[in-house]
């Protein structure tokens, strides 16, 4: 005969399964390169804004080579990277400043339908070119030819007003 004594009995359950992150990011590059450059490590956790990875700038120096070889061009600025205007690393901007109208023939519209096949003879990156409106209006820097921004002290009358717009 044995004595029956009361004791906790351990549980443990065995499971064979897959383990997925709550959330996931793709990363998609919105210019073509070759990465040089990357700073973080693979599982590690980033945070908005942070630099992850630099593209070859040589692309974009052979855009900024066409472009100081055109006469009706006085200056230009380059840019590569995420700074200024540039919302992301893989982007750039050049600024372009024209020569007085008086000291060339063709207007900004010319000189864009001119360089725009030069440009895009240029493997590796894509160039847009656009000249800004004479009158800026808008609040943010974009890549369209046009923006605008409507503005109302009453909430109601804004959304009527934008419900056609966006249709």
């Amino acid at each position: 005969m044995a004595i029956a004594t009361q004791k906790t009995v351990p549980v443990q359950l065995q499971a064979i399964g897959n383990v997925q992150s709550g959330s996931t990011v793709q990363i998609t590059p919105q210019a073509s390169g070759q990465i040089v450059g990357v700073y973080f490590k693979k599982g590690q956790e980033v945070k908005k804004g942070q630099l992850l990875f630099t593209l070859d700038v040589r692309h974009q120096e052979k855009i900024v080579d066409i472009l100081r070889q055109d006469p009706n061009i006085d200056a230009l600025n380059s840019t590569v990277g995420a700074s200024g205007p540039n919302a992301s690393v893989n982007s750039g901007r050049i600024t372009i400043r024209l020569k007085p109208r008086e000291q060339r023939q063709l207007n900004a519209e010319q000189i864009i339908a001119e360089l725009t096949p030069k440009l895009r003879r240029t493997p590796g990156i894509q160039a847009f070119m656009r000249a800004p409106a004479a009158i800026p209006i808008g609040g943010q820097q974009t890549n369209s030819q046009y923006q605008f921004t409507l503005q109302s002290l009453n909430l109601q009358d804004l959304h009527q007003l934008c419900t056609p717009i966006v249709r």
